[in-house]
């Protein structure tokens, strides 16, 4: 086969945050040696953009294999310059999960050199079918081997980010790929789920599948709800998993396809809208594949798969979003991408099968006016999503399990939510346990992902206090402005905690707050037993989790750069968030190291002011300066005036360092009024 090139070059620039754009720029293709790159480690101040675009194949000159990690056609191959020895990929299974070797996928490929001189390159069109693939010093760009149909009817475009910075390149490359498509982020409070701290039942929670003694699962959940208003936990909504509606081998431990998706009624005797109404709180609704046999084969159409069927067209997409609205959701979560995916050859084989599945989803959910959350999604999923209005989450973590194996979760997280934000997507870490023993962590990480915070705690066994950290009291989630990602330098070796880091931005003020965590993970750690080895083996296949991202033995180095690894050149106040102590650092920081596997150091790199003072926030909370707390911050020669909002009642304290007597001043305390706002004046 000879790979022929019939693409038009295009080539523009792409701005990120708050940084300028110039249009003196040359075409040459990524990895040339007169490429441009920026200095700014946080966010490139300009990346260089490469559009392919390629006519498609004639039918005659695909060569399929049948194997999707083969090429049945090849657009180019593209050499690239031999300083990117570094690969980023991920693997087409559930949540996309990294992987430091090649592998043939849509995208996104990341390459990137010691000094993070960064290369992202992904497919834009027919991401289902589209493949891309790092191969002696070569990106290749082609068709899967499986494709057996060219049915498209617009040309294959592929995108190439070149910058400086892996973070600030998948940036980039995100904002071409939204360019090209129209795609608008979903706002973070785009719905109940995106906005408020939800009880979740799915595998993890202590509900799944599971109910109190003596009670069914209406009764069950309404004594959840009862107990969180006597605890005053304000959840502002409920996720319904995969337990409530009909399955093939209902009473098997691994129940099947979709039957009908209607409550059982032993489950909820008064269905799902009284019960919705009983319980006072908006739901969000699982669904999955659809069985070969099921109660919809007479009223609509389907495509056959191996072990189930797809819905063609909209028509019972449009009937489950009914359903939600009668129902009293706001969100329908499709589940089992991945394996409708694998076992639906059409998707496979053709361009155009999988986007169009897709867009039946989309239009039904948009139709209605509610969001999508895709769950077990594999890259040409989430690619996809760029071309679509109604997904605004997506899980980028595989199920959580409590007390176990935090390596096999929270850095696989971090590293795809990457993708998650450049593509406009929030990402979902899935439920936690507030009562086990890394609680207080998995709080953290829920909420500096600016996604979706769901507990699923037993009856009693909610731990208000740290729920309460990523909330107000009304339930409104205080987030940050961007999803938490791994600081640069975790991609290279490195013997440190697995650091990660997020933003409140103040455009109004000139500043900005950074939340910089790090987690105690290393492989020979002493705590680790035969139940995290299980896990590894039982979650990933027996991979080795060292080739997901920079696994160290040991964990020697608690230092912190801060122009490095935060892009700060500044002089900032470093407020250890659990010591509740704050200091000036310049250059370098030093956390105050912790021992157990899993535990957390937490910092809040606050700006200085004019006045020399450092506001904090608010302590008690994780995101100390949220948006949705403060709405105005005026600086006084000696001070701050605030206003501020919040559940009426609330009562906070807000914490303020002064840099020239080296001491926090004495905490202010402030009650929101009846209207939801509060004013507060704080003095040196």
């Amino acid at each position: 086969m000879h790979p022929r090139s019939l693409g038009i070059l295009l080539c523009f620039c792409v701005v990120i945050a708050f940084f300028g754009c110039s249009s003196d720029h040359d075409s040459s293709l990524p990895g040339d040696e007169d490429s441009e790159t920026q200095e700014s480690q946080e966010s490139s101040e300009l990346a260089e953009i490469l559009m392919k675009t390629y006519d498609l194949p004639q039918q005659s000159e695909l060569e399929t294999t049948g194997t999707a990690q083969d090429f049945s056609y090849l657009f180019e191959t593209i050499p690239v310059d031999s300083r990117y020895t570094h690969l980023l990929n991920f693997w087409m299974t559930p949540m996309m999960p990294p992987w430091r070797e090649a592998l043939t996928t849509p995208g996104p490929l990341i390459l990137f050199s010691d000094t993070f001189e960064c290369l992202v390159v992904s497919a834009l069109d027919y991401p289902f079918a589209a493949r891309v693939r790092f191969e002696d010093g070569k990106i290749l760009l082609g068709l899967s081997g499986e494709v057996v149909q060219v049915d498209g009817d617009e040309p294959q475009r592929f995108v190439i980010a070149e910058g400086k910075g892996i973070h600030a390149t998948m940036l980039a490359w995100g904002e071409a790929m939204r360019s090209q498509t129209g795609k608008v982020v979903p706002d973070r409070y785009a719905d109940p789920g995106l906005s408020t701290l939800g009880y979740w039942t799915d595998n993890g929670a202590y509900y799944y599948y599971a109910t109190e003694e003596g009670m069914n699962e209406q009764e069950t959940l309404l004594a959840v709800r009862d107990e969180a208003n006597e605890q005053e936990i304000p959840y502002g909504y409920m996720q319904l998993d995969s337990w409530w509606y009909f399955k093939e081998n209902m009473d098997s431990l691994s129940p099947g396809g979709l039957t009908r998706w209607e409550p059982r009624p032993e489950m909820f005797p008064e269905g799902l809208e009284i019960f919705q109404q009983k319980l006072g709180l908006p739901l969000m609704f699982h669904n999955r594949w659809l069985a070969e046999t099921n109660d919809y084969l007479d009223e609509y159409e389907f495509l056959q798969g191996e072990g189930m069927l797809l819905p063609e067209g909209r028509d019972l997409y449009d009937h489950f979003m009914e359903n939600v609205l009668h129902w009293g959701g706001f969100t329908y979560e499709q589940d089992w991408l991945v394996r409708q995916f694998e076992s639906m050859p059409l998707v496979r084989q053709s361009l155009v099968a999988g986007p169009q599945w897709m867009e039946a989803m989309d239009v039904a959910a948009s139709d209605a006016g509610l969001t999508m959350q895709l769950c077990m999604a594999a890259a040409p999923h989430v690619l996809d999503s760029v071309k679509r209005s109604s997904p605004s989450t997506v899980r980028t973590s595989i199920d959580y399990a409590a007390n176990v194996c935090k390596a096999c979760y929270w850095p696989q997280f971090h590293t795809v939510n990457m993708v998650a934000e450049a593509l406009g997507l929030w990402p979902f870490k899935d439920n936690f346990q507030s009562s086990e023993e890394r609680g207080e962590a998995e709080a953290l990480i829920s909420v500096l992902s600016a996604g979706m915070v769901g507990a699923g705690d037993a009856i009693g066994a909610a731990h208000r206090d740290i729920l309460l950290k990523t909330c107000r009291t009304d339930g409104l989630l205080l987030k940050p402005d961007s999803p938490a990602v791994p600081i640069d330098p975790m991609f290279l070796d490195h013997n440190r905690p697995y650091t990660t880091l997020t933003w409140s931005k103040r455009e109004d003020l000139g500043h900005r707050w950074g939340y910089l965590a790090a987690y105690h993970l290393s492989r020979n750690h002493p705590e680790r037993d035969s139940l995290d080895e299980l896990q590894e083996n039982l979650q990933y296949d027996g991979k080795d989790m060292g080739n997901m991202f920079v696994w160290p033995d040991l964990v020697t180095d608690w230092s912190v750069d801060l122009k490095r690894d935060l892009g700060v050149e500044d002089a900032v106040v470093w407020y250890d968030w659990r010591a509740e102590t704050a200091q000036v650092v310049e250059n370098t920081a030093q956390w105050q190291p912790v021992e157990g596997l899993g535990d957390y150091v937490f910092a809040v790199i606050c700006p200085i002011f004019e006045n020399g003072l450092s506001l904090i926030g608010e302590p008690e909370k994780f995101v100390t300066l949220a948006d949705r707390r403060f709405r105005e911050i005026t600086t006084t020669e000696d001070g701050f005036d605030i206003d501020l909002e919040g559940a009426p009642g609330e009562t906070l304290r807000l914490r303020v360092f002064d840099t020239r007597t080296n001491a926090l001043i004495p905490d202010t305390s402030v009650m929101i009024s009846e209207n939801g706002t509060a004013q507060v004046s704080i003095r040196r």
